[in-house]
């Protein structure tokens, strides 16, 4: 095949596999509510990626949070009160689409790893969940792993999962992956906070992992390389700032 035909092959497969390769869009939902029935209530709910926050203080002290989705295969938590009345919940989840398009429709290695937080102080507790797998079917999860004080969940951490899709091609679908995230928070006496980060790859140990690529639902995006784990200590760290003045933003603002 001269390289006039391998162009246009090229481009015909692209075109077809853009096609074929409708994957759903990403799921994305954050929520927070606040307060308890005697004193009142606030909540908000977005489910188009973002952030929810809320917050209120009454006789009985205050409580605060928010919770987090992001296009790139990333949501958090995060929120702190003081006083036996009141309780905040907050919740953020995603579920990410994903597939492999190549030349073949053979089973590619994928790769699942990232990283996770959760941290917890008084009272409040933190747990984070993590389900994937493909056409719909689970295949496994990372999770849930519960964070409060005195758990085992609590701290840094990161995680592999190995599957595979099979990949799609100018004449076959192929495999639909996905990727659920979930994070539950309550804060009530003390703080807590935690991140769910993956990032997903083709095995590069694949012989031909070259000639594959991954595609992605709309509202998706994905870095595209694995961190070192010092990059993750730097990013958890980081996680961890924006969260105090955040905190401190909101005091400043809502609770002078």
């Amino acid at each position: 095949m001269n390289g006039l035909s391998k162009l246009v092959a090229g481009a015909a497969l692209a075109a077809v596999g853009t096609a074929v390769h409708a994957l759903p869009a990403a799921s994305l939902s954050a929520s927070s509510y606040t307060g308890n029935g005697l004193y009142g209530a606030t909540s908000q709910f977005i489910y188009t990626g973002g952030t929810a926050t809320s917050a209120i203080t009454n006789p009985e002290g205050y409580v605060r949070g928010s919770a987090t989705t992001s296009g790139f295969q990333r949501v958090s938590a995060e929120g702190d009160g003081s006083g036996y009345r009141n309780q905040g919940i907050e919740s953020a989840g995603g579920t990410y689409y994903f597939g492999i398009v190549g030349p073949t429709a053979v089973e590619v290695p994928i790769i699942l790893s990232g990283a996770a937080e959760l941290r917890a102080t008084g009272g409040s507790s933190v747990e984070v969940d993590e389900t994937y797998g493909r056409n719909g079917g689970t295949y496994s999860n990372f999770g849930p792993v519960r964070c409060y004080v005195g758990s085992q969940g609590c701290g840094t951490f990161t995680f592999t999962q190995h599957f595979s899709l099979t990949a799609g091609t100018a004449s076959v679908a192929g495999d639909v992956g996905f990727t659920t995230l979930d994070i539950y928070l309550i804060a009530q006496e003390g703080s807590a906070a935690g991140f769910i980060d993956p990032v997903i790859t083709i095995d590069p140990a694949f012989s031909n992992a070259n000639q594959y690529r991954l595609v992605f639902g709309q509202g998706a995006g994905n870095p595209g390389t694995v961190p070192e784990p010092a990059a993750w200590v730097l990013m958890v760290a980081g996680f961890g700032v924006v969260g105090g003045s955040i905190r401190s933003r909101r005091q400043d603002s809502s609770f002078a």
